[in-house]
């Protein structure tokens, strides 16, 4: 985030964010619910290690659990999910449980990094059908909303 500008530091000294890295076999579920009800924003890097190191079922748990805190609190959280790092059938259960799946997508050519995003899922709103390009600049993710004529 830094290598954008982005400015997190202040959201973190002010308790609205909190990264988590969960290891070994502390009591994540209630680690994340314990942060989720202090009203910050969690952020846990990552899905993919917990699948690695805890039992699927554990990780379903997790999900639901924020799903519901969710309901209650209306915040959003996010939970990186690296393709490939587990089976493809514990990747359709951990988007199946999850409130809403975004995927983003970079490929490189000779000449520009092409970004899409493409949001599979989503609680409360009509899904997009096709791909998005976006940037990260200093302002965020900006999607791009113009159509590129090459």
């Amino acid at each position: 985030m830094a290598t954008y500008g982005w400015d997190i530091k202040p959201l973190i000294e002010n308790d609205h964010w909190k990264f988590l890295n969960i290891n070994g076999n502390e009591p994540f579920v209630k680690k994340v619910t314990t942060e989720m009800k202090q009203n910050r924003t969690v952020i846990i890097d990552s899905l993919s290690e917990l699948l690695l190191t805890h039992k699927t079922d554990d990780v379903i748990k997790l999900l639901t659990t924020m799903v519901h805190q969710n309901n209650v609190q209306e915040e959003f959280h996010l939970l990186l999910l690296t393709e490939g790092m587990q089976t493809p059938q514990a990747e359709t259960m951990m988007e199946h449980f999850a409130e809403g799946v975004i995927v983003f997508n970079t490929t490189w050519d000779t000449e520009a990094t092409l970004r899409h995003i493409r949001v599979k899922k989503m609680q409360g709103i009509t899904v997009p059908i096709r791909r998005l390009q976006y940037n990260i600049s200093k302002k965020g993710v900006v999607i791009e909303t113009a159509t590129r004529i090459n």
